[in-house]
């Protein structure tokens, strides 16, 4: 009987090692699976991230080139003469340039930052913290601006075109920076690992 016994447990002993090569062959292919998921979706995060870095660059060069042709107007008008138009101010008394983050802060939320390359993750991060404290002066400037438009009108704010002058300094001085640090992160992207 016991001979018997032996004969009926070792098909029953390869069908469970069979059942159990299976189960883990499944747990394997769904984790390759969810990691090449994770890769992909890292992959295309990282593309949104840089086209929305290629985006912001180019908006905020627009600005800066904006501020310089404004501060060499100005400069042009002498100190004990007329105030300029308000035309001159064609894009307002110190506009600042319009960037995003959204590609950044979807990457983020996704988790898809998490299956990125470190070094990318780094000058992504540290790129969009100044692109954070350029957004963070300029909200100051116009907060200043808008304060003296209220208090002077528009005639007033034009009238002390020197200072605007000085604050659209400010713009052109942080735009030189962030569009350097935006050709920086660029560079670096574009080096093979």
């Amino acid at each position: 009987m016991s001979e018997s016994r032996r004969i009926r447990l070792a098909p029953i002993l390869l069908e469970a090692g069979f059942v159990v090569l299976g189960v883990f062959l499944a747990l394997v292919a769904n984790e390759w699976r969810a990691d090449a998921n994770a890769r992909e979706r890292a992959a295309s995060a990282r593309a949104g991230v840089i086209e929305e870095i290629r985006n912001n660059r180019e908006t905020v060069r627009q600005m800066r080139d904006y501020h310089a042709h404004l501060i060499d107007t100005l400069r042009t008008f002498p100190s004990d003469g007329p105030a300029p138009s308000p035309r001159v101010f064609h894009r307002g008394f110190a506009n600042a340039a319009t960037t995003l983050s959204t590609a950044w802060e979807a990457a983020n939320a996704t988790d898809a930052v998490s299956h990125m390359n470190f070094d990318d993750v780094l000058a992504f991060s540290a790129l969009y913290a100044e692109q954070r404290r350029y957004e963070q002066v300029t909200q100051e400037i116009g907060s200043v601006i808008f304060g003296e438009l209220f208090a002077r009108g528009t005639f007033g704010v034009t009238e002390r075109y020197r200072s605007l002058a000085d604050l659209n300094g400010s713009l052109l001085y942080l735009e030189h920076a962030l569009v350097s640090a935006y050709d920086s992160v660029l560079v670096h992207l574009d080096e093979p690992d």
